[in-house]
């Protein structure tokens, strides 16, 4: 199966330390910036978390084909 004209999207989970949050959250800004210009990116999604007992962020990535985002991994 082909699947390079076909949009892809990359669900990434992380879970983050509480005394990490604010350099975590400082993180995702710098490579939000850097996703923007990397070839065949489409957006960048961030859910944070709800929950300050459980701090896991998703982190939903696409890019317009299978092959710029294995590029980008």
């Amino acid at each position: 199966m082909n699947n390079q004209g076909v949009a892809i999207s990359k669900l990434i989970s992380e879970l983050v330390l509480a005394k990490q949050v604010e350099r975590y959250e400082a993180w995702l800004v710098e490579i939000n910036d850097e996703m923007m210009r990397f070839d065949g990116f489409v957006s960048l999604d961030i859910i944070r978390p709800r929950d300050e007992n459980h701090l896991e962020y998703l982190i939903l990535i696409r890019f317009d084909s299978e092959v710029t985002l294995k590029a980008w991994e």
